[in-house]
């Protein structure tokens, strides 16, 4: 047997020495964060397994994976049907991503909501816009890049960044606050990023950063808007709440019925009484003659439609949704103090910040996390000083040794008296 092939015997032994258990002791793998944390540590002389330096921005990943447990709790409570399983699940997954401040605007913020989204819960309105983003962005990509984006569409919110959830939650923040459908305020915004010289499609953050992007869209929905808006109150796409046979009057409701003339005097051409009287059947006789008056009523009284929609089975008491910002009750707010659901709302929101609190620690569990990695962050930050101090010190008494020795033979090769 050769020389070589007897020293690779030898390291291969070497390699699996075994144990004392009698089996060889695997090698432990580093993940790449942490190689490249150890590198930074032994640029700079600190230990290397000590959580002194961190390696940096990860690359940012297409699927979450931090929150499964609460989506499969939000979808089993979805497939339920129950509301307050719903509301439940979507309060607790949103609260653990989104500042809790946030929350503080919303009530009053869905009094200025586009009126078809005002039965939906915060974080469903921001799932929907989510989906409108990701479908004009591949298209977008397509027609002017000649980019196909191979990844498939991200079904539920939790499943994007948290870091783009904060931004979609913001840029639809911006949309309710003007009253606008997402997919007109998306479509807008892009076109205005492209007009002002984006070479990109933009990113969630971009749909609202500066003051001169949400005047062009204002103004642009107010000649431009009325088929996106005709297209929300589409029966096929609407909650059944806006349909007639559902009618209860409640504010939502009520508010319903107001925009509706609105948007009649806005887009004339898209709103037509006999339309929303006779074949969409979105709005009551008694509502249309306070809106509209009795001459307007009178007058399409002998309209035929060409296709009348059915009438649904109108939905339990249970099965009624409750407003979009329940359980985020704030007393500040202009609708809380005369909200018909007030009570309720608060004793939810009670029962929610109990789960929050249990799970996390703290009612405010995104603030709570970024003061404790300020903390961690300081703590390795004097971690650092001190080993820079101890290495500066070591190295200060060596030149003081060095200084005193040629002191002292300078002293020597002097000339005696």
């Amino acid at each position: 047997m050769s020389e070589d092939a007897n020293d690779h015997d030898q390291k291969g032994n070497k390699s699996h020495k075994a144990t004392w258990s009698g089996r060889s002791k695997p090698k432990k793998t580093l993940s790449k964060s942490e190689k490249a944390r150890r590198a930074k540590n032994r640029e700079k002389g600190y230990p290397a397994e000590v959580a002194l330096k961190t390696p940096g921005p990860k690359r940012k990943f297409y699927l979450n994976d931090r929150h499964v447990d609460k989506q499969a709790v939000l979808d089993a409570a979805r497939s339920s049907g129950d509301n307050s399983s719903i509301a439940k699940a979507e309060l607790t997954i949103s609260r653990s991503i989104i500042p809790a401040e946030r929350f503080l605007e919303e009530p009053d913020l869905l009094g200025r909501a586009f009126v078809p989204y005002r039965y939906q819960s915060p974080w469903r309105r921001t799932e929907n816009f989510a989906k409108k983003f990701d479908q004009v962005f591949r298209e977008y990509e397509d027609r002017y890049f000649g980019k196909s984006i191979p990844a498939p569409s991200r079904e539920a919110l939790s499943l994007w960044p948290d870091s783009d959830i904060i931004a979609l939650w913001r840029a639809r923040r911006h949309a309710d606050s003007l009253g606008m459908p997402y997919n007109f305020y998306i479509r807008t915004a892009f076109d205005y990023r492209f007009k002002t010289g984006y070479r990109r499609c933009p990113k969630p953050g971009q749909l609202w950063h500066g003051k001169k992007i949400i005047e062009h869209i204002a103004k642009e929905f107010e000649t431009q808007g009325g088929n996106s808006a005709l297209r929300e109150y589409d029966p096929a796409v609407l909650d059944p709440m806006f349909l007639v046979e559902n009618y209860r009057g409640d504010p939502i409701q009520r508010a319903a019925h107001d925009d509706l003339r609105l948007k009649a005097k806005m887009f004339p051409d898209f709103f037509k009484l006999s339309m929303m009287l006779k074949s969409s059947r979105i709005i009551t006789e008694g509502a249309a003659r306070q809106q509209f008056g009795d001459e307007a009523v009178d007058r399409v009284q002998d309209y035929t439609p060409h296709r009348m929609r059915e009438l649904s089975v109108p939905p339990t008491e249970a099965q009624r949704p409750k407003p979009g910002c329940f359980g985020m009750h704030e007393p500040t707010a202009t609708d809380c103090p005369t909200c018909p659901v007030r009570v309720e709302c608060q004793v939810f929101q009670a029962q929610v910040d109990a789960i929050i609190l249990a799970e996390y620690g703290s009612i405010d569990p995104v603030k709570a996390a970024t003061t404790n990695a300020a903390t961690l962050r300081k703590q390795r930050q004097r971690e650092r000083e001190r080993l820079d101090r101890k290495v500066a010190g070591s190295e200060g008494a060596g030149h003081a040794v060095e200084v005193e020795s040629e002191m002292s033979s300078n002293e020597d090769r002097r000339p005696k008296p």
